[in-house]
């Protein structure tokens, strides 16, 4: 009887740790899911969880999932790569006054164990009756350093081109370097502040005797950024940020960069999204007839790979 009751005894503790033994799904925002995986494909994977009950979770929203006992695969050297995203969008109207305005982008970024590369580029271009209105394009290229994996501060230098032929200037180069803090990382809201100096040239072509092109010396300014993420759903997610530039050789004058967008993503797999938002962007350095304000909106279909 007493063996019996051992065994009895043994059986009992074995079940209970399988019935907590469970499969695991680690999203991308971290957070984890314990059930039994029913099925693992490149496209989704559906887990039976015991309180949310049977869940498909598309692959691009899932970090790792591993039956009970598996080991997540080691790390291949070289395992970074670019995410790049290719961004365009048309708009147009014919009446009265026809209208045609174009936009193409690329995105890239790449994260790294000690930082993350960003690159970007895009082109604006409108016509009127015929006659351009806006030719304008920009690239940067960003580079940010994380000395410790914990630390929310990192070190960044930055690099930005603009061209805009219907500007004050023709072309305008700035290159910049400071500090981010990471003052709030969610997985739903993220919020950081930069903070830092920057040099900005500007030149170009003598239009007339009377509109002669900008003062080409270099101009010395302050940096003051913010910049936020906040995920609505899976889906959705809305972006902003701006940058404040005080002259730093003429403390009235300054310059401000910001934008804000809505991104929804139109597959599972999130490859394609659609993208809208506004740019805006101030000068007190321009003078007549230039306006110190330019404010611009966008619609992009959005491809991610």
């Amino acid at each position: 009887m007493r063996v019996a009751a051992i065994v009895a005894a043994a059986a009992v503790v074995l079940t209970a740790a399988a019935a907590r033994a469970a499969d695991e799904v680690v999203l991308e925002s971290g957070e984890k899911l314990e059930g039994t995986i029913v099925e693992r494909t490149d496209v989704k994977v559906v887990l039976d969880h015991e309180v949310l009950g049977r869940l498909e979770i598309p692959r691009g929203r899932i970090k790792s999932a591993l039956r009970e006992g598996e080991k997540p695969p080691a790390p291949p050297p070289g395992e970074a790569r670019w995410k790049v995203r290719l961004e365009a969008g048309i708009n147009g109207a014919e009446g009265n006054t026809d209208t045609l305005s174009a936009t193409i982008g690329a995105v890239a970024d790449l994260k790294r164990p000690d930082g993350l590369w960003h690159a970007e580029s895009r082109w604006f271009l409108k016509e009127t009756d015929g006659d351009q209105t806006e030719n304008r394009s920009y690239a940067l290229l960003r580079r940010d350093w994380q000395f410790a994996k914990e630390d929310r501060y990192t070190y960044f230098t930055e690099g930005r081109y603009d061209r805009d032929r219907f500007q004050q200037w023709d072309q305008r180069a700035t290159a910049s370097a400071g500090v981010t803090y990471r003052f709030l990382e969610r997985k739903d809201l993220f919020v950081a502040f930069r903070v830092g100096g920057a040099a900005t040239k500007e030149w170009g072509l003598e239009r007339t005797p009377q509109d002669p092109s900008p003062d080409s010396k270099v101009r010395p300014e302050a940096l003051l950024g913010v910049e936020t993420k906040w995920t609505l759903s899976e889906r959705a997610e809305v972006t902003g940020q701006a940058t404040w530039y005080p002259d730093l050789s003429d403390t009235p004058e300054y310059r401000t960069l910001s934008s804000a967008g809505i991104s929804y993503r139109l597959d599972d797999e999130g490859a394609v999204s659609l993208r809208a938002g506004v740019e805006h962007e101030y000068d007190t350095h321009r003078q007549e007839p230039f306006k110190r304000t330019d404010v611009r909106y966008f619609a992009l279909l959005v491809v991610e790979f």
